[in-house]
């Protein structure tokens, strides 16, 4: 790649065998997408697609959506913020934590998908969150939408007295909200706003979320807001949230849940394997789901 990438996304891409399944795709933080195909000779990065199509996205979220035995790999890249291109300098009017969030704290709710199955991939529009947000918490749901939660919108308009880098200074975003890829649309998921008895907490820089094996979500930790520090998050680190919090979405609450009444503990690759369950005349469909697995909030 032609630049310093400063909190890389990158996806192996699945599928059937093809022009792309095996390879690497580095879909941002900045403006210009990669692909790289570790079986090459000589690997290298190559421009994907060749011009650039899609908006800068820092502290943006991008998740690979579920593969078929037919459909090529999608990607989704939704929220972040929009500044200029590798201008990591300082501005007291956004976060300052590192000094890469800068000028005008331009924070996205638009978001972009490519999809590798068709015969000239390209960015295209995916419609927006029905709120901007940068630095939130992706998750891919059994159901095949993706969940999109916690993160930060607003930003002060100058950093506080005695806030050190490192310390986020934008108000949290408490909503979630929820992508269909069927027909690429957002729906807020109702999440009640955070009150003095609700179990609400912000959940901003370094916070985190993941699947659970009964299909809930966790959502934990983080960074709280510099100029607005909420009472119900104080702790013996300074700006920091050690809570949790589950979250059930729609499916839980929909009629009585499929059982399994036996699995295998472990299964190989290429592995045909058999999973019981007394519901069998009801299901159909049946997804598996890598475990669960976290790192910086930005990808998953």
């Amino acid at each position: 790649m032609n630049n310093t990438q400063f909190y890389p996304r990158v996806h192996m891409l699945p599928g059937p065998a093809g022009n792309y399944s095996g390879k690497i795709f580095y879909s941002g933080m900045d403006t210009q997408s990669w692909l790289y195909d570790p079986l090459l000779g000589t690997p290298i990065w190559q421009p994907f697609p060749a011009s650039v199509t899609h908006a800068r996205r820092d502290y943006g979220n991008s998740l690979l959506l579920p593969a078929t035995a037919t459909a090529g790999a999608r990607v989704l890249i939704a929220g972040g913020q929009n500044t200029s291109a590798n201008n990591y300098s300082k501005s007291l009017a956004c976060s300052d934590r590192i000094g890469d969030l800068l000028q005008l704290c331009n924070i996205l709710a638009s978001s972009e998908m490519i999809n590798f199955g068709q015969t000239t991939p390209q960015w295209v529009s995916a419609g927006s969150m029905t709120t901007a947000r940068v630095d939130a918490n992706s998750v891919l749901m059994p159901d095949g939408k993706i969940l999109v939660v916690g993160g930060e919108n607003t930003c002060c308009s100058a950093q506080p007295a005695g806030v050190l880098d490192g310390e986020p200074t934008c108000l949290p975003v408490y909503t979630a909200e929820l992508f269909d890829s069927a027909t690429n649309s957002w729906l807020a998921t109702g999440i009640p706003a955070p009150s003095a008895t609700s179990a609400q907490r912000p959940r901003q820089y370094h916070s985190t979320a993941v699947l659970l094996p009964d299909a809930s979500v966790l959502l934990a930790g983080g960074d709280t807001d510099a100029c607005q520090i909420p009472a119900n998050c104080t702790s013996q680190y300074p700006n920091t949230c050690p809570s949790g919090q589950i979250y059930k979405p729609g499916y839980f609450f929909r009629g009585a849940r499929p059982t399994i009444t036996s699995a295998p503990s472990s299964i190989t690759y290429g592995q045909t394997y058999t999973i019981n369950t007394p519901n069998g005349a009801q299901v159909t469909k049946v997804l598996a789901v890598d475990p669960a697995r976290s790192g910086h909030p930005c990808v998953r």
